[in-house]
C-alpha cells in the first residue's frame, strides 16, 4: 500500500523545478563537436572555464567564431587574445 496521493484527488503529487543549463561548444571545420562545457551561468567566468578547458585538450585554435555575447569576448581578451576572433 502506498501513501502517495494521486494527482487526481486535488493534492500535489510532487514538486518539480526547472534548471537551465548553458551549453558552450567547440566544433571543428566540419561542424563536429570536439569539446563542450555545461554551466548553470552564462557569464565571463563560465566562458573562461570553457575556453581554458577546450584549449587545454585541443591547443589554441586557428579561428574562433563568436556571437555577440560580450562575456565570451571579454573572457578571450582577459586570456590575452586581442581581436583574434570572428563575429557571427
Amino acid at each position: 500500500m502506498h501513501n502517495r496521493k494521486s494527482p487526481h484527488d486535488g493534492h500535489n503529487f510532487g514538486h518539480s523545478q526547472v534548471i537551465f543549463w548553458w551549453l558552450y561548444r567547440a566544433a571543428d571545420t566540419k561542424g563536429k563537436t570536439i569539446d563542450f562545457y555545461l554551466s548553470r551561468t552564462r557569464d565571463k567566468k563560465a566562458a573562461t572555464a570553457f575556453f581554458r578547458k577546450a584549449m587545454k585538450h585541443h591547443g589554441e585554435p586557428r579561428t574562433i567564431t563568436l556571437n555577440g555575447f560580450e562575456p565570451s569576448h571579454c573572457a578571450l581578451r582577459c586570456m590575452g587574445m586581442r581581436n583574434e576572433f570572428n563575429y557571427r
